[in-house]
């Protein structure tokens, strides 16, 4: 035998051993691809769990905006939405999440920009601060649009015409 025919049998019989291999590092990168999308999954669900907290905690803080900082609910409703963002700040979106810090913050000190406008005498400072208490009540409001904007889920049914003929169907039996 020689050494070509040696290495022509340990070819052969290396097949089975390279095919085990390449199938065991198959298996691996599948079950990785498999334990990734699981995850990415469970965080899509806790993301738009957060968005839709976020969402009732604005509508919260948007009722509290003109009420006097001695309000124990204006005072537990920040308190409540500061407690959110910092356990999930994380899993909202950049937009989202730097808003929605923003807005804590700017409903916290309205009252304070409210007395401020109030105590200052007519006139071009008046006009400025009256302009700047709008912007941020503006901001605090878009916070609503920014959170369903970054959500941005798809509808359930886009085939309106199958939608339509369905309920018509309905309508007439």
């Amino acid at each position: 035998m020689t050494f070509y025919d040696i290495l022509y049998l340990f070819a052969i019989a290396s097949i089975p051993l390279i095919t085990l291999w390449i199938d065991g590092l198959r298996k691996k990168k599948y079950f990785e691809l498999e334990r990734k999308e699981k995850f990415r999954s469970v965080a899509i669900e806790k993301r738009l769990e957060a968005h839709q907290q976020a969402l009732n905690h604005w509508n919260k803080l948007s009722s509290v905006i003109h009420s006097p900082d001695t309000d124990s609910i204006k005072r537990k409703t920040i308190t409540d939405a500061r407690d959110f963002w910092f356990n999930n700040s994380i899993y909202l979106e950049k937009n989202t999440r730097e808003l929605f810090s923003k807005v804590i913050g700017l409903v916290s000190a309205y009252s304070l920009f409210h007395e401020n406008l109030r105590d200052t005498p007519k006139g071009e400072e008046k006009n400025k601060l009256r302009k700047e208490l709008s912007i941020i009540y503006e901001t605090i409001i878009s916070l609503e649009n920014f959170i369903q904007i970054e959500v941005n889920l798809e509808p359930i049914n886009t085939d309106y015409k199958e939608l339509q003929l369905l309920l018509k169907e309905i309508k007439d039996s």
